[in-house]
């Protein structure tokens, strides 16, 4: 684990090497739930040329090699600013910032998420790694279970989401593999229609990955696509790190650094 010391300095270097971006804290060492197996999440708002000729500078290779368990993930500003992708951080002088939740979209987010965590318990080689996905699968559906059964009540806005604090009423730590999947393809079979196509879900797609030369999700609807990948791997029972990998490489259409 992180001391509180290293993590402001992590944040402070981000924020050096991203001086016009906006470099949140978030996760569990935000909300103060952080075990032995916690990664420390770090979010760059922003996306001007500072970030675009900084994003691979020597000072970040040296700070991600320097702390192997931070995750920072860059997110466009418009993204924060439409609720397109779910943020609750906290800068360095302690300003907390939130997007807003965009109920259909942060749906789709959390049940993607719900799914990618049961694969990675699933492949899991160890029990305290198993134990460490499901623990975050079980967070993704209960909210996905508040949000569709609208019990997002106005003290859940001003909560980190998926925190513990904010999901004890409907959280169970002893939710298998298994049961999260059942749970998660029932919210899927009843939630046809959160998942019906997106306009802007498929032109951030599809504006990430043409850039690549990858026309996957060109002819698609991209959340529905993942999401039905994923129950197909499940079912399929052969479930392997390489197929994993490509998941975690087209879940969400944001920048990992």
């Amino acid at each position: 684990m992180l001391t509180p010391e290293v993590i402001k300095q992590i944040q402070t270097e981000l924020q050096s090497i991203f001086p016009r971006s906006l470099v949140l804290l978030g996760g569990s060492y935000l909300w103060n739930e952080t075990d032995e197996s916690s990664d420390a999440d770090f979010y760059v708002v922003g996306g001007d040329i500072n970030f675009w000729l900084n994003r691979k500078s020597k000072k970040l290779k040296t700070l991600k090699n320097q702390f192997l368990e931070i995750n920072i993930t860059w997110c466009p500003r418009v993204f924060f600013i439409f609720g397109w992708y779910d943020i609750y951080g906290q800068d360095l002088i302690g300003n907390i910032y939130r997007s807003p939740l965009n109920y259909k979209i942060n749906w789709r987010n959390t049940i993607k998420l719900g799914y990618f965590y049961c694969l990675q318990a699933l492949t899991a080689t160890t029990k305290e790694e198993k134990n460490k996905w499901l623990k975050k699968a079980s967070k993704r559906l209960a909210w996905a279970q508040k949000l569709n059964n609208k019990e997002v009540s106005i003290t859940d806005r001003i909560k980190p989401y998926f925190s513990f604090g904010n999901l004890a009423k409907t959280l169970s730590n002893n939710w298998s593999t298994e049961e999260i999947i059942e749970g998660l393809n029932e919210l899927v079979k009843i939630g046809d229609e959160q998942l019906k196509f997106s306009l802007i879900n498929y032109l951030i797609y599809n504006i990430k990955f043409i850039v690549h030369k990858d026309f996957s999700f060109l002819n698609s609807n991209p959340d529905k696509k993942i999401i039905l990948e994923m129950q197909k791997l499940i079912q399929s029972g052969s479930i392997t790190q390489s197929a994993v990998g490509l998941i975690n490489r087209v879940i969400f259409p944001v920048y990992i650094l």
